[in-house]
């Protein structure tokens, strides 16, 4: 009867290598496998293989790059007031396709109101970061904005400061003279700098002229 042998026991390839130096912040966990066949024709033993193919990729990468190349894929995650999507998407996503258009990256917007945007080019990435935050953003009291008078009343004129949103330039706010006429002073189209004065529980935003004035190197 022939001798039954043991079968040879062969080390598990499927190992963790920790590294010690500064590559383990980029890779901390290392997982190699099906090591065995290339180490035998190396006559490596999978160990030394490992720690081979490891100091090829230290070589090639010593310290992890302060960032990733501006051409390779990435996907930036936003998070805005669900009561803002509507406003990024647009009438028949009109807001949201001119965004797609000019920036050609790829928009996502769920429920809770989280944006996903993903694209290969970092500059258009920025791009479209920079406007959906532009379209988003909310009135600070205090600050001075580039405004648009966009319809002139008889109690002073609405006076656009952000993509979509208007506040009230009260006719006293317009200067610190007295005037008898908005339209002496203002036409529809004219690009003034307000100061947000207030906004109210419901939004309403209160705007000064005068006191914008009196701070011109505050501007937005």
């Amino acid at each position: 009867m022939p001798e039954h042998k043991a079968p040879r026991q062969v080390p598990d390839p499927d190992v963790l290598v920790r590294r010690p130096d500064p590559v383990a912040r980029f890779i901390p966990l290392v997982r190699v496998t099906r090591m065995m066949p290339a180490s035998a024709k190396l006559g490596l033993k999978p160990r030394d293989a490992r720690l081979f193919i490891l100091g090829v990729m230290e070589k090639a990468m010593p310290t992890p790059r302060k960032d990733v190349s501006s051409y390779a894929p990435r996907i930036v995650t936003l998070h805005i007031k669900p009561d803002k999507i509507r406003e990024v998407i647009g009438p028949g996503g009109k807001v949201i396709r001119g965004l797609v258009e000019q920036t050609g990256c790829k928009i996502d917007i769920e429920d809770d109101g989280t944006v996903l945007i993903a694209s290969a080019d970092g500059t258009a990435m920025e791009k479209a970061i920079s406007m959906i935050q532009a379209i988003t953003a909310e009135p600070e009291v205090g600050k001075i904005y580039d405004g648009v008078v966009r319809k002139i009343v008889e109690f002073g004129a609405f006076v656009e400061i952000m993509p979509g949103t208007d506040g009230l330039l009260h006719i006293s706010q317009i200067s610190s003279e007295r005037i008898r006429r908005v339209e002496d002073v203002l036409h529809e189209g004219d690009e003034i700098k307000v100061k947000v004065l207030d906004v109210d529980r419901s939004g309403k935003i209160r705007l000064s002229m005068r006191e914008a004035e009196q701070e011109p190197n505050k501007g937005n």
